[in-house]
Formats: structure tokens, C-alpha cells, sequence
């Protein structure tokens, strides 16, 4: 890609950079600096193919939009219903520095959301967790490197249960 579009960051490579331990922090110190009633409203616009939504932001750390297309007819052409990119931006100088896959960011930021309200409402002595559901937020929040539970060291224990039986969970339940 051209160095004037910045780094292009796939899924495999966001996983390897940004451990959810490091997601869950950095979304506890953003909630806890910003004030959410300010963040740029998100922007829904229909197409003939389905929908397009943009999602701004903007902050110290830099500017960005999540572009999501969400298309009906792919599933029966054998993609998924939802594509998305992330495009950052400089803070200062707006000059694009990465584009990230906006599908795996999206999983890992609604697995650290979970894992973040996780830290402050389990019981201390918990130690399992239940995910409901069988969509990609799960899987980077019990998958290969689990968080710690509660701020505790020990792992947790995932057991998805899926919502719909013809989708079984993408992560595979732990004992």
C-alpha cells in the first residue's frame, strides 16, 4: 500500500499487536477521560446494496472513521453480511497513519467492553464465564490469551452457548 495511506493492519496483525489485556486498559482509561455525550454521532446511510454506516472520532490520540457496509445478499453469495475498515488519522496533522480491519477491531473492542465490565461487577471468587451468543466479539475475549478475571491472575474459563443452532460458536468451549 502507499505510504501516503499509512500502515494497512490486518486482523492477524492487530491480534498479535494488541493483547485484550492492553484493549480492556485502554478502553477503561478512554471511559474514564471522555465524556461520552460528545462523541461524534454515527451516521446510517442506505444504499442500494444495503446500508453504509460511518463512525467518527476524534481525540488526542488522533482522527478516525469506522466505515461498515452491512449487505444482505452476501451471506447467499458466500461473504459475510458485515465488511469494515478503520481509518486513522494524525491528531495534528490529519495525515492518514493506518488502515485497520474494521472487523477485527470491532471484536476485539466489543470483547474488551465485556471484559472491561467483567473486571468490575464479577465476584471475586468467580472464575467462569458464560458468553451468550455465537458471533465474533467472543473469540478474542476467551480465545488464545484470555484476560485476567476481576484484575486477578487467573484465566477464565470460557463456555459459549450460541443463540442460533445453525451457527455453532467460532470459539471452541473450554472445561
Amino acid at each position: 500500500m502507499s505510504s501516503e495511506l499509512g500502515a494497512a493492519i490486518g486482523a492477524d496483525e492487530l491480534r498479535a499487536r494488541l493483547s485484550m489485556t492492553a484493549a480492556i486498559d485502554a478502553l477503561e482509561s478512554a471511559f474514564r477521560s471522555q465524556d461520552p455525550s460528545v462523541a461524534p454521532l454515527r451516521t446510517h446511510v442506505e444504499t442500494s446494496a444495503g446500508s453504509l454506516l460511518l463512525m467518527p472520532a476524534a481525540g488526542a490520540g488522533g482522527v478516525g472513521v469506522k466505515l461498515v457496509t452491512l449487505t444482505p445478499a452476501n451471506p447467499r453469495r458466500g461473504l459475510p453480511l458485515i465488511h469494515a475498515v478503520y481509518v486513522l488519522l494524525d491528531a495534528e496533522t490529519q495525515v492518514p497513519r493506518a488502515i485497520l480491519d474494521g472487523a477485527a477491531l470491532t471484536a476485539l473492542r466489543t470483547a474488551a467492553v465485556s471484559g472491561l465490565a467483567t473486571r468490575h461487577l464479577a465476584n471475586e471468587d468467580a472464575g467462569r464465564l458464560v458468553l451468550f451468543g455465537a458471533g465474533d466479539g467472543g473469540g478474542p475475549l476467551v480465545g488464545g490469551n484470555p484476560p485476567p478475571l476481576a484484575g486477578k491472575q487467573e484465566f477464565l474459563k470460557g463456555h459459549p452457548e450460541g443463540t442460533r443452532p445453525s451457527k455453532p460458536p467460532i470459539i471452541t468451549p473450554t472445561a
